[in-house]
């Protein structure tokens, strides 16, 4: 779990650029992606997103916490006015972060954190002056997506990825899905003490 002050209080940032409209309650009022659901069920969503921006960081490591924080404060310093026009940039949700493992128990894996840039900046987005950030676009994209409340370690993540892919086994989705990587989604700071909310986004093979 995230514990630094100095980024714990980005849930209050003001926006001052335009936001969509009927954003989901969980995004708590901050910019963030726009989807259409596909389908419904009780154990998972399918979830239709268009392409979205984002300024992102890439980090290799044993496991997600030894990087998390160090990849998390790069980001929010570039938000913060670390950016070529030196600007204090609109905190949004959620906090996604791709998760790619290794081979083995004993291999590092991948992991690349985003920040979606606000709507009002996609057009032009501000350049990072950090050689390690970097301005991304993903694509649009169908992904299956298992919501759970709580303050949420990496474990849980995991433990939420692994009973989502059986989940999709269980209703014969499972030949269709992305089986080399998954993402984490976070909406909530730290002082957010109630109605958290976590995701888990499994994406959806192209036929």
């Amino acid at each position: 779990m995230l514990k630094a002050c100095a980024f714990l209080s980005l849930v209050g940032v003001a926006l001052s650029l335009a936001i969509p409209s009927n954003l989901p309650v969980f995004c708590h009022k901050l910019d963030c992606p726009q989807f259409t659901v596909v389908e419904n069920t009780t154990d998972y969503e399918l979830r239709h997103y268009d392409q979205t921006s984002w300024v992102s960081i890439r980090k290799e490591a044993a496991n997600l916490d030894i990087v998390r924080r160090d990849m998390f404060m790069t980001l929010f310093h570039y938000i913060d006015g670390e950016n070529a026009d030196q600007v204090k940039i609109p905190m949004t949700a959620p906090v996604l972060t791709t998760v790619e493992h290794g081979a083995g128990p004993n291999c590092a894996s991948n992991f690349t954190m985003h920040f979606m840039l606000p709507h009002a900046q996609w057009a032009a987005p501000i350049k990072p002056t950090n050689s390690q950030v970097n301005i991304v676009t993903l694509p649009a994209m169908d992904v299956y997506v298992k919501s759970f409340p709580g303050y949420a370690s990496d474990e849980d993540f995991i433990s939420m990825a692994v009973e989502l892919y059986k989940n999709l086994a269980t209703n014969n989705k499972h030949t269709n899905v992305d089986k080399k990587q998954y993402n984490e989604a976070s909406y909530d700071g730290p002082y957010q003490f109630a109605d958290r909310h976590n995701e888990i986004w499994i994406g959806k093979l192209q036929a």
